[in-house]
């Protein structure tokens, strides 16, 4: 009987509330399969708590879906003045209460990472992300027309399987 080889499967998450962006990447070849945006359900868009809900119901889709084995999530990181607007509308709050459930998968992966935005792409603004990232996947990905969220998703999938963006 020949045994099945388990597949080493990616998704590289950029959070948030309403519009999180995901991209899936088959880890030995270093190729990006799939790409979108994650929204909550309309049925639940008053309640944070059932919004996050929502979108971890949608990540295990897309883990059953590609076979997936490993998630790398950015989490909140804030410098400064951007860091005091983010605490003051709770929105750091929301982000780490939607970091923190998708971490409630870590049991059902081989691997669960954080990294915060200066680990991956350091000060570097989304245009620059956006250049860097267009010579590899510019066959794949209409760079100009992708909804930010999924590029930082690409970027962040591609800063595990290279190091560096």
């Amino acid at each position: 009987m020949k045994k099945e080889m388990r597949k080493n499967r990616l998704i590289s998450i950029d959070p948030s509330i309403n519009t999180m962006g995901a991209a899936v990447w088959d880890i030995g070849d270093k190729k990006l399969l799939a790409w979108g945006l994650v929204k909550p359900d309309k049925a639940c868009r008053e309640n944070v708590y059932d919004k996050c809900y929502s979108i971890l119901e949608q990540i295990k889709k897309w883990k059953s879906q590609y076979a997936v084995n490993r998630i790398i999530c950015e989490v909140p990181d804030y410098w400064f003045a951007a860091g005091f607007e983010a605490r003051e509308s709770r929105s750091i709050e929301k982000l780490m209460f939607v970091c923190g459930i998708l971490y409630s998968m870590k049991g059902e992966l081989d691997e669960f990472v954080f990294v915060k935005p200066r680990e991956w792409k350091g000060q570097m603004p989304k245009g620059v992300v956006k250049n860097r990232l267009r010579d590899t996947y510019l066959s794949q990905v209409d760079l100009e027309k992708i909804n930010e969220n999924i590029m930082d998703a690409i970027g962040i999938g591609h800063f595990y399987l290279y190091g560096k963006v």
